[in-house]
């Protein structure tokens, strides 16, 4: 049995995106930042998490120019847990690979 694994989220680009090309395949690399407001002793408090996304082929191609720092994006796709090993201690990450870009120009998609 296959397990869903999907998320979406709203957030502002921390820099442009990075692209470059592996193979004949096109990726295009960026962090989203995600506030979220909690009250905390009565007062109001911004909580800000950073979340790395990817995305592949005609997908990255058609957000370049797009993807720009400050820029708002919605972006729906799956989890991925990315793992190595640095100085000789295991790591790992949790990136969002995207299947759907909205960005202020119009929805991006791979077709």
């Amino acid at each position: 049995m296959t397990d869903i694994n999907s998320v979406v989220i709203v957030g502002r680009l921390v820099k442009n995106a990075e692209y470059r090309t592996i193979g004949q395949t096109t990726q295009a690399k960026f962090s989203l930042a995600v506030n979220k407001s909690r009250k905390e002793d009565g007062e109001w408090k911004d909580e800000v998490s950073y979340i790395d996304v990817q995305a592949w082929g005609r997908l990255a191609e058609n957000t370049q120019g797009r993807l720009t720092q400050g820029t708002k994006a919605v972006v729906s796709g799956s989890l991925k847990q990315e793992r190595w090993e640095q100085m000789g201690e295991k790591r790992s990450k949790l990136i969002v690979v995207a299947d759907q870009i909205d960005a202020p120009k119009g929805e991006v998609n791979g077709f």
